[in-house]
Parts: C-alpha cells; sequence; structure tokens
C-alpha cells in the first residue's frame, strides 16, 4: 500500500526471516529459563554468537542466503538450548 510494487521481490524471504526470529525469540526464552534457574551452561551460547558472526561473513552474497543462514544458525540453537533445558 505504501511503496506499490517496489518490495514484492523480497515476499518469499520474509518467510525465513520470520522463521529465523521465531527460533531467535526461542532461544532466548530458554536462556532465561537457564539464568533463572542458575545452570552454569551458558557458556555454550557464546558459541553461536561467533558462529553467527562466521556464518554472516561467509554467506552474505545475497539476502535470500543471509537469511537462510540466519535461520539454520537460529534453528540449530534452539536445538541446543532444548537439550540443555532438559538436562
Amino acid at each position: 500500500i505504501l511503496f506499490g510494487g517496489q518490495y514484492l521481490d523480497i515476499t518469499g524471504i520474509l518467510v525465513y526471516v520470520g522463521l529465523a526470529f521465531s527460533f531467535l525469540s526461542l532461544s532466548n526464552i530458554s536462556l532465561l529459563y537457564l539464568l533463572s534457574t542458575h545452570k552454569k551452561k551458558l557458556y555454550w551460547f557464546v558459541l553461536f554468537v561467533f558462529l553467527e558472526i562466521i556464518t554472516f561473513s561467509l554467506f552474505h552474497s545475497n539476502l535470500k542466503e543471509f537469511s537462510i543462514a540466519f535461520m539454520i544458525i537460529n534453528f540449530i540453537m534452539f536445538i541446543v538450548s532444548l537439550i540443555f533445558t532438559r538436562d
């Protein structure tokens, strides 16, 4: 409505970005749970910060590649956070 058909090319990428931010927010909830229960396995999450920096530096040629890499890293972080909350 605001910009017309100017941004219609990126509508397929919004799914990947939406899923990536969903996984990121769920991982954040798990991290906050681990902080509140005083679990000491939080050093693994620092590894994911470095993994995201490396992934973003490798996959930055186009927006779709970047958003898929963002989604995959956040999905892996979500799975690892679920494993840590079950222990």
